[in-house]
């Protein structure tokens, strides 16, 4: 987007976040009390290729009367018995006879005791088993079970369509609830059904970080927003809809990589061509220029090593603001939103006044410079650069004093600090002085620990390194 004559001021032409217990199935064999299992005669008896334990003998035992006598009880007996017991007595009969431990010669064993205890209730929890199955949502899921022993037993499922859809489903609740339980987002609970669709669209992107979850992301926005014939109601959307993503930005708990794909998403949607709106009398482009962007942001300018308020620096303002002051950095970076005048009034506090003593706040405002050079130093130097000819404008020139009217100076002053002496406008004379006191602050800033130290080293080597890319610069080698 090209940059605004007057950079930093709100009229610019610019727009300053199972494996479930399977219900009993009727496919899966359930256990009794007794540790019996049941649903296997079902199967037995209905499979052409599960044999009777007699039909498994050899040939000469099923020529013998006494065994034919034998075969004609237990199949009378298998009849009317539970299907536990059914179960148990096949597989005794099958030992048995295997084992050759029949007694042929006597005829008069007593039948074996077939009555159902009274503490193994197979019938009714079989009917239950099945009932449930019926009614469980999980019914469209097929399941092989394999037993692996008594008390350890493993199933591999087969999912149809229906439940890999509800289990994308379930994950990418997952996936969003990352975002609702940001701590800025709790605040705001109960939720509207438009802001949970709002906060579900921006996490589509989260995971996995994509092009194309972001991608989606953006189409998911671009669904949810009103027509753009109803100015108004629309202009209130995208307001609500950015306050919303600032929100997951600045919440103390969230991370770079929530900001990162939040710009994705806002790449995406700036391909988006949907049309215009008029915003405060102005034409925006939908989504090109991101219209309000900016008026949901600014109110999160606070700096809290600034603030009248006693209490004001704590830890959790101390990560809001340098939230703030990264994202606001990322989308100058973009030429998103024209946060010069932002990214000025920090650099001056940090860089061109005394270090302050208060604990904290020095490493607090090293932090927030070095965001702003992390993210938005190209700008920052290309503006410097436009502003090539204006380097010799005298401190404290005002532009409504010129008397030539006819000569238009695209020039923002901005005051200086105590320690730079240079035109009060962005030059790169600023720039060079810049560098030079993240460089001594580096090296042996008071007031900072080693950590801020390395971090201004780094911000004065990414300035040189810009310098070397761009050229024409004025600062020192």
């Amino acid at each position: 987007m090209k940059e605004p004559a007057t950079p930093g001021f709100a009229t610019d032409n610019m727009v300053k976040v199972t494996k479930s217990s399977e219900p009993a199935s009727k496919h899966k064999p359930a256990e009794t009390a007794s540790g019996s299992t049941v649903g296997l005669t079902e199967k037995i008896s209905s499979d052409p290729t599960s044999k009777p334990a007699k039909e498994i003998q050899q040939a000469n035992d099923s020529e013998d009367p006494i065994m034919k006598a034998t075969d004609v009880k237990i199949m009378a007996e298998l009849a009317k018995e539970p299907m536990a017991e059914t179960s148990k007595r096949i597989l005794t009969e099958s030992a048995r006879e295997a084992g050759a431990d029949v007694n042929e010669s006597s005829t008069d064993t007593k039948p074996e005791d077939t009555t159902e205890p009274a503490d193994a209730p197979t019938n009714d929890l079989n009917q239950k088993a099945m009932e449930e199955h019926a009614k469980s949502p999980m019914s469209g899921i097929e399941v092989r079970a394999t037993e692996k022993s008594e008390n350890d037993d493993q199933s591999e499922t087969t999912v149809d369509s229906a439940a890999v859809l509800a289990e994308g489903n379930e994950k990418e609740s997952s996936q969003e609830n990352n975002l609702l339980q940001l701590e800025v987002i709790k605040k705001r609970l109960p939720l509207t059904d438009e802001q949970l669709a709002i906060i579900n669209a921006f996490g589509h992107a989260m995971q996995p970080a994509t092009e194309e979850t972001a991608a989606e992301a953006a189409r998911r926005l671009d669904a949810l927003i009103p027509p753009l014939g109803e100015e108004e109601e629309t202009g209130d959307w995208l307001y609500r809809a950015w306050d919303l993503m600032v929100d997951l930005v600045i919440s103390p708990d969230s991370t770079s990589h929530v900001q990162e794909r939040l710009m994705s998403v806002l790449e995406n949607l700036q391909q988006m061509a949907k049309g215009t709106i008029m915003i405060d009398g102005e034409e925006m482009r939908v989504w090109k220029d991101l219209p309000v962007l900016n008026e949901a942001l600014e109110p999160c300018f606070k700096d809290p090593t600034l603030s009248a308020q006693p209490n004001a620096f704590t830890p959790e303002s101390v990560k809001t603001w340098l939230n703030v002051t990264a994202f606001a950095a990322r989308l100058l970076g973009a030429y998103y939103c024209c946060y010069y005048e932002e990214a000025m009034w920090v650099m001056r506090w940090v860089l061109e006044e005394e270090p302050i003593a208060t604990p904290g706040f020095g490493e607090c405002r090293i932090q927030a410079a070095c965001a702003w050079i992390a993210h938005g130093s190209r700008p920052l130097l290309q503006w410097a650069l436009d502003k090539v000819g204006h380097a010799d404008v005298p401190r404290r020139w005002d532009v409504t004093a010129l008397k030539d009217r006819a000569v238009k100076i695209e020039v923002n002053r901005f005051p200086a600090g105590l320690l730079y002496n240079g035109p009060e406008i962005m030059c790169l004379q600023r720039w060079g002085f810049w560098i030079e006191r993240f460089e001594e602050l580096g090296n042996n800033g008071p007031y900072i620990g080693d950590d801020a130290r390395k971090a201004a080293l780094e911000a004065a080597e990414s300035m040189r390194m810009l310098e070397r890319r761009i050229g024409n610069t004025l600062s020192t080698q």
